[in-house]
């Protein structure tokens, strides 16, 4: 394990009250990822300091309402991709209903091993990399963001374009209103498995030059097809004219994610204006044109990344794929305070780097289209994005609605599986529509296998050989292999 012999621990604390001021809570916490130790605290300052800990406060309580974030040992609920909460409920569990103790201890554990990992990535950077140099960002993409190749980020004029909101959304909310007595399915791509269709996407390169609309006359007559056909990067300034009826609610283009931030979105990368003119009249006012598109993003990478993105392992492991989510969203993030030299005093700072805004187009046009689908088949989404799409349903629906979701490469959260749910491995196997060799782990999850999955996670803390041993074991067991 790349946490051996550190002096630092792993920890997660839940606080009775994750609204206000912090009090009265349950903490757990492990040295070795095995054997965990629980106790009740009355407050923060209980928490021993040499235990890095994962908490259920929200952003706003850590450093907005309090003074907790001097607590450099302390992490928000969203330090990882997932909350505590839901991250309990892609295993199975209710935060409202599981004693703490028992939360704690698989949030502990689970915890670990995603910080495990992480670690063993950063040190094959950097050898000599303490624990505590090494985790100090707000989330875990800040940290990681150093196992990932330059970006360009936009300046002056062109960093106002790079806006959340006016170039890209975190996730889509659609038009569809849920009916009556439905409820909410989180259907995702796997992980590991998204996260390298985007690092694996050729990435656009600069310098980037603005053309306005009237040079663009000139360089052309066929409007939106010129950005479509062009094999030089294009991140556009359109007008959205009309979209088809039926295609409108869903893509969502411009729908407000925040009701106190509004913005109108006008920018969009080639990618993602390539699928949005199969079904929209749009008019371009003006471009910035990079200078080629490069390697990709995983090809920029250390060996140890490249390995990682590699190993069978990775793939069945519920942490390797929190890490890989992590990695990817890092190549999204706004450039690091203190990193430009170049902006003069009232600049604005863009959110996202030009590789960033082309990561968030192919997210946006992937899930669009599973979103699509869902809808073709009868389960209209309300919101998609990074990854995963959520759609109402009625409960007499939802074992067709796994069932179909299952055939898109889709899976649901363990806790929205029901428990007398039946689809035979070999089921499985012929209907699954996402990567094949994931057939195995996917026929584990909808046979609500807690302990499979369990093992499929910790074999990535394993010597190889040991865990070549229980891949085989399990491999053996499925049917259709």
């Amino acid at each position: 394990m790349s946490l051996e012999n550190s002096n630092r621990r792993f920890g997660v604390v839940l606080f009775d009250d994750c609204k206000d001021d912090p009090g009265n809570g349950y903490a757990t916490v492990t040295g070795n990822g095995v054997h965990t130790e629980y106790d009740r605290i009355s407050g923060p300052f209980d928490l021993p300091t040499d235990v890095l800990w994962w908490s259920n406060l929200p952003y706003e309580v850590l450093f907005s309402k309090t003074d907790m974030w001097k607590a450099s040992h302390l992490r928000h609920d969203k330090y990882l991709p997932v909350g505590p909460g839901e991250a309990l409920r892609e295993w199975g569990l209710d935060m409202r209903f599981e004693p703490p103790e028992r939360a704690g201890g698989i949030l502990c554990m689970l915890f670990f091993r995603v910080m495990n990992i992480a670690f063993g990535l950063l040190r094959e950077n950097k050898p000599r990399l303490a624990v505590d140099e090494a985790f100090k960002g707000i989330t875990l993409r800040d940290d990681l963001r150093s196992l990932l190749p330059e970006f360009e980020y936009p300046r002056q004029e062109a960093a106002q374009a790079l806006k959340r909101g006016v170039a890209y959304a975190e996730f889509t909310n659609t038009m569809v209103r849920p009916q009556r007595d439905t409820k909410r399915v989180t259907l995702r791509i796997p992980r590991v498995t998204h996260a390298w269709s985007i690092l694996e996407q050729a990435r656009p390169q600069g310098p980037f030059e603005f053309v306005d609309k009237s040079r663009l006359r000139r360089l052309t007559t066929t409007g939106p097809e010129w950005v479509v056909s062009s094999e030089k990067p294009v991140f556009a300034d359109i007008a959205l004219n009309r979209m088809d009826e039926r295609i409108s609610p869903i893509y969502g283009f411009g729908n407000a994610t925040d009701k106190s931030e509004r913005r109108q979105r006008s920018w969009i990368p080639q990618n993602e204006f390539t699928q949005l003119s199969k079904f929209a009249d749009l008019t371009v006012r003006g471009a910035y044109v990079g200078e080629t598109y490069g390697t990709s993003i995983i090809e920029e990478c250390s060996d140890g990344v490249i390995a990682f993105a590699q190993d069978k392992f990775t793939d069945f492991s519920w942490s390797a794929g929190i890490v890989a989510e992590a990695l990817w969203r890092a190549a999204a993030l706004p450039e690091e305070k203190g990193r430009n030299n170049q902006t003069r005093p009232g600049d604005e700072r863009p959110h996202t780097s030009w590789q960033g805004v082309w990561i968030r187009g192919f997210d946006k046009g992937t899930m669009f289209l599973l979103a699509t689908r869902l809808t073709e088949l009868g389960y209209p989404p309300v919101s998609y994005g990074i990854g995963w799409v959520r759609c109402a349903v009625f409960d007499d629906q939802r074992d067709a609605f796994i069932r179909d979701a299952i055939t898109l490469g889709l899976v649901p959260q363990f806790a929205d599986i029901p428990e007398n749910f039946h689809f035979s491995d070999a089921d499985v196997a012929t209907a699954w529509g996402g990567d094949k060799k994931m057939s195995l782990y996917v026929a584990g999850l909808l046979r609500r296998d807690s302990n499979f999955l369990w093992d499929m996670d910790r074999m990535i803390t394993m010597d190889k050989s040991e865990r070549s041993r229980i891949l085989k074991t399990y491999r053996d067991r499925f049917v259709p292999a």
